[in-house]
């Protein structure tokens, strides 16, 4: 496989609502493993939020941070196309060879310290980032997540997941960290013209969606249970926001729905407390595979082995 080119200007997307505390450790993960440009797409965020932008521009070399806010989406779902804006002025101003759009609770994590000397980003086709959620423990702090994160080598992941949701709903024997999540593509911009629902696809010129080929060194860390307060502001934020765009996720969104319906239950915090591991199951499904650090799971990825797709 060819080595892809020094010059190769890599931008990364991070969009977010209301996600104080991982934007900042978010934008100084993608510097770290080599992105060039970060642009932070603020979707109708709230005054604390906002007031965050000036710090996040003052992370790494200047201009390598720019930060942008949505004031509201479009119901017609046009902030999906390239064509529309923020996309179209992000595009014009960073003009990537490469471009990743991810959530602000999403670390990329790669098999060499520079993602400019990753041999996947020498070629033209679309590549999807599979994505693992965090095997959190319990009692585990949101600040010892972060530090595992900034080392990167010393993140667990569920690496072995099975599909926990069965006809549009989730399955209450199974936890939702493992369920197998939608990977993220990276491409060059000029492979498609707007994203599906969700941005975890990419609709090409013609209206049908991109084949992306799996990424074997390169993968996304979900950490969507931090904290249990920041995990209810998102699902509070997501009621309101398929409240605003129900006919969009219409047929998708499965696990928020359910983590909605477990808010007005008043059930949410017991669910935030079943998705983490006590010490003796973490021990286990560490030792059997099923939980496994980033350095594991490349090779396992490169091997070909299904139980990690």
């Amino acid at each position: 496989m060819a080595e892809p080119v020094a010059s190769t200007t890599l931008v990364s997307i991070v969009a977010v609502k209301d996600d104080l505390e991982v934007t900042g450790p978010a934008v100084r993960n993608r510097l770290a493993v080599g992105f060039d440009r970060v642009v932070v797409v603020m979707v109708e965020p709230s005054a604390a939020m906002r007031a965050l932008a000036p710090a996040l521009e003052r992370i790494g070399a200047e201009g390598a941070v720019r930060v942008v806010v949505m004031e509201r989406l479009d119901a017609a779902d046009d902030f999906l196309s390239f064509a529309a804006e923020p996309m179209r002025t992000i595009l014009a101003e960073t003009r990537p060879d490469w471009l990743l759009i991810s959530d602000a609770d999403e670390f990329v994590l790669t098999a060499r310290p520079d993602l400019h000397t990753l041999p996947e980003l020498a070629g033209e086709e679309p590549l999807n980032l599979p994505r693992y959620n965090y095997a959190r423990q319990r009692g585990e702090s949101s600040a010892a997540m972060l530090e595992r994160l900034a080392a990167r080598t010393a993140v667990p992941l569920v690496a072995e997941r099975e599909h926990a949701v069965v006809d549009g709903r989730l399955d209450p024997a199974r936890r939702w960290s493992e369920h197998r999540i939608s990977p993220r593509p990276i491409f060059r911009p000029r492979a498609a013209v707007r994203f599906d629902v969700g941005a975890h696809r990419l609709v090409g010129a013609d209206g049908t969606l991109r084949k992306a080929v799996m990424a074997k060194g390169l993968l996304l860390a979900h950490l969507p249970f931090t904290t249990y307060e920041r995990f209810a502001r998102k699902v509070e934020n997501v009621r309101a926001h398929l409240a605003d765009l129900p006919e969009v996720h219409a047929r998708t969104a499965a696990h928020w729905k359910h983590w909605v319906e477990c808010l007005e239950a008043g059930r949410l915090e017991d669910e935030f407390a079943r998705e983490a591991y006590a010490a003796d199951e973490f021990a286990a499904r560490t030792a059997g595979g099923a939980i496994a650090l980033p350095d594991a799971l490349f090779a396992r990825l490169a091997a070909g082995d299904r139980r990690v797709r």
